[in-house]
């Protein structure tokens, strides 16, 4: 509903999907879209992708359902939202803003465990961490 004096406006359509409009009429409201807007932020300044060429990926490509840069991204922006355990990763792979920011639309981000096993391994084993001394 506009009240007298507000304008409908279309909001703002993410770069990295422009079928994706932000609003703020109140609507829908999902405690967790602050998610898309870490995605365009990335999208936009190249977060994530400044490190991925950084990740050495070891596992066997046909067995594996998540890139190392969903892995990533999803590590990322469930930190950013305040999600700073893996352990919240088992609910929040079945948020439809967390898919959608990390392109993976019907299909579930990727699982505790394996966010846990990223961390340690691949995180883990990361030329960066060498270079920061973690």
């Amino acid at each position: 509903m506009i009240h007298s004096g507000e304008e409908r406006t279309n909001g703002i359509r993410c770069r990295f999907n422009p079928s994706i409009g932000i609003n703020f009429q109140g609507a829908k409201i999902s405690s967790d879209t602050g998610i898309l807007l870490l995605r365009e932020i990335d999208e936009r300044f190249g977060i994530t992708s400044a490190v991925e060429g950084m990740l050495q990926d070891s596992r066997n490509v046909s067995q594996t359902q998540h890139s190392c840069t969903d892995l990533l991204r999803q590590r990322v922006y469930q930190i950013a939202a305040g999600y700073e355990d893996c352990n919240d990763a088992n609910e929040l792979r079945k948020d439809p803003a967390l898919r959608l920011a990390l392109g993976k639309n019907n299909a579930y981000a990727a699982s505790q465990s394996l966010m846990s096993r990223f961390e340690n391994k691949i995180l883990g084993s990361c030329p960066l961490n060498r270079r920061l001394n973690i």
